[in-house]
């Protein structure tokens, strides 16, 4: 895998919270009852039927897919086959619906999909600072701004130079770019700044010479509204999070989720050792444990849920600390 690309989650993290996980488990029990009555009716369809119900099966998923793009990321999803047909006729129609709403939720929820870094072809056709940026030649940069060069043009998916940096692990390019006036908050199309790039790419030195040359921890990012920080605990890059949390980054800041870093450790994070010392560090930090998500549910009741029992020790005795 390319080490530039930003679509894996460290350890497979969880994407699926638990009223989801029982809305699919309800799904695929009652498209199992269904299909078992069908098939004591001895119910058959002829090919003509399959064909029909293939057309109708094509055209639902191709209007899901416009209802949710970001499913288009997810392997296999929209590609049909007979074999999908004859499930409908099956009666598996639900069980299918709730695979796919599945696949749609696990491309929706994560924060390392939105992420864009340059292209192969991008990274062909650069000119400039850009590619200087791209390459991590450091004198070019040098000489390309002292000849009068924007040090914040944009590439048409918004990235500057410094982003194109920062998304190619150049530590001392971008060193440059900053010390020559590349703005530290600037943001691509996605709306990901360079600090949330360092921390989804655990770059702790990235993401140390970023907040010395001015990025601010406190910028709001992405289409979900979060934080660096949240993207950090999502993946349980810890020395990311006590960094950030050293450096001001908001600790109770609730994305269009409904979650927060805490909680999203919880909900996003799969139990690992990197996730229950992330929950530590943001309890020890003084995060409200006691912030109730959209359905009611705090970052206790979403560990108790999981099974966590490392997670559920941490957070017991901070529980009400802010009444």
């Amino acid at each position: 895998m390319n080490p530039d690309r930003q679509h894996e989650a460290i350890g497979k993290p969880r994407r699926l919270t638990h009223h989801v996980e029982m809305t699919i488990g309800n799904g695929i029990e009652g498209a199992r009852e269904k299909r078992d009555t069908r098939h004591q009716r001895g119910l058959t369809r002829t090919a003509s039927n399959r064909k029909t119900a293939w057309r109708v099966h094509h055209n639902t998923a191709n209007n899901s897919l416009h209802a949710h793009p970001a499913s288009c990321y997810r392997p296999g999803f929209g590609a049909f086959s007979l074999q999908s047909a004859e499930m409908i006729l099956n009666g598996r129609v639900a069980l299918y619906s709730a695979a796919a709403a599945m696949s749609a939720l696990l491309g929706a929820v994560s924060p390392t999909f939105a992420q864009t870094a340059p292209t192969d072809r991008e990274l062909q056709v650069y000119a400039g600072l850009h590619a200087a940026a791209a390459n991590g030649d450091v004198a070019e940069i040098e000489r390309l701004i002292a000849d009068g060069e924007n040090s914040n043009l944009q590439d048409a998916n918004s990235r500057t130079p410094l982003i194109v940096a920062v998304f190619r692990r150049h530590h001392v390019a971008a060193q440059a770019l900053l010390r020559l006036g590349a703005k530290p908050n600037a943001m691509d199309l996605q709306r990901y700044d360079i600090v949330t790039i360092a921390a989804v790419q655990n770059d702790l030195e990235m993401l140390k010479l970023a907040l010395a040359g001015g990025a601010s921890p406190r910028n709001i990012i992405s289409q979900y509204d979060g934080t660096a920080l949240i993207a950090a605990a999502h993946l349980g890059h810890v020395e990311i999070v006590r960094t950030l949390i050293a450096a001001g980054a908001p600790l109770d800041h609730v994305n269009n989720l409904g979650w927060t870093a805490l909680i999203e450790a919880i909900v996003l994070g799969n139990g690992s050792k990197n996730h229950v010392d992330t929950v530590e560090a943001l309890v020890k930090a003084g995060a409200d444990v006691d912030i109730k998500d959209r359905h009611g549910s705090t970052a206790l009741d979403h560990a108790r849920q999981r099974g966590y029992t490392e997670m559920v020790k941490i957070l017991t005795p901070a529980s009400g600390r802010r009444t």
